[in-house]
């Protein structure tokens, strides 16, 4: 049986990163990189929260026997079909944050930002990755490989995704990418500590936890 799902209680404001970047000289390029780091932060914590709450609702129907109800087979489906697209879009967050992350790394002269992106980029770029079994997955059944893949979560703290890449020289390969809470943590982290680079001030109540 799986524990309760406690979902992460974060969220950040434009207010604290715009204040942030007012504070120095920086590039366009680099404010827009920034708002859409932001941006895909956000939805990867409303994304995990979304998996978990799909995952809880599909173990309570299966405790409860509601599956071999018409109705209730129907919404397990339902939901089974939810959690595939959630992790879907999950991936395509990971990806996004690499990307932006990377833009917002090479368009400032900053030594801490440069830092806290070689911090996680390897975990991005393997999330990354994922995210491409996941976009060309038409390719992969019209070459006749079919797109097996699997995920799995343990404690609803750790999520694995493990799919299958095609290499030319090496054939298909299985691969495996953990990608739970705290990899979302680190993330979240990450991204404070841009902050924090640029001097903002992370007491600031915008940057708090959501209101209830």
């Amino acid at each position: 049986m799986l524990p309760h799902f406690e979902p992460i209680d974060r969220h950040y404001y434009p207010s604290v990163r715009i204040a942030a970047t007012a504070k120095v000289v920086e590039s366009k390029v680099f404010r827009i990189a920034l708002y859409w780091l932001e941006f895909y932060v956000n939805a990867l914590v409303l994304q995990w929260n979304r998996m978990g709450e799909s995952l809880t609702s599909r173990e309570a129907m299966l405790r409860g026997n509601l599956v071999s109800r018409p109705q209730g087979a129907k919404a397990f489906s339902q939901l089974g079909d939810r959690l595939t697209l959630d992790i879907h879009f999950y991936l395509i967050c990971w990806d996004k944050i690499k990307k932006h992350f990377r833009v917002v790394s090479g368009a400032t002269d900053s030594r801490c930002i440069k830092d806290v992106w070689s911090e996680i980029q390897v975990m991005s770029e393997r999330a990354s990755r994922a995210r491409h079994f996941f976009e060309h997955l038409d390719k992969t059944v019209a070459e006749g490989n079919f797109g097996e893949l699997g995920y799995g979560f343990a404690n609803l703290r750790t999520f694995v995704f493990r799919y299958f890449e095609t290499s030319g020289k090496k054939g298909r390969i299985e691969r495996q990418v953990t990608l739970g809470r705290d990899e979302v943590e680190n993330v979240m982290m990450a991204y404070e500590s841009v902050l924090t680079c640029l001097e903002a001030d992370l007491a600031d109540t915008a940057l708090g936890r959501t209101m209830a």
